[in-house]
């Protein structure tokens, strides 16, 4: 695996553990979209398959 994959892997694995941490702080004191439970659900949904997905491809090529 090259550097500038293993970097994107990297950059999606954080970007999707930041979407997933503000979407249970929306879902547990309200801050930062308003409470909206299914779009919360849906962001929790997506960042936990993108995290998945980016774990077993750095796995793959590790």
């Amino acid at each position: 695996m090259s550097n500038v994959s293993r970097y994107l892997v990297i950059v999606a694995l954080v970007l999707a553990g930041i979407v997933g941490v503000s979407a249970a702080l929306d879902m547990a004191i309200a801050i930062p979209y308003g409470r909206q439970f299914l779009l919360d659900i849906m962001f929790l949904i997506g960042a936990g398959l993108i995290g998945y997905m980016g774990y077993e491809t750095f796995k793959d090529y590790s």
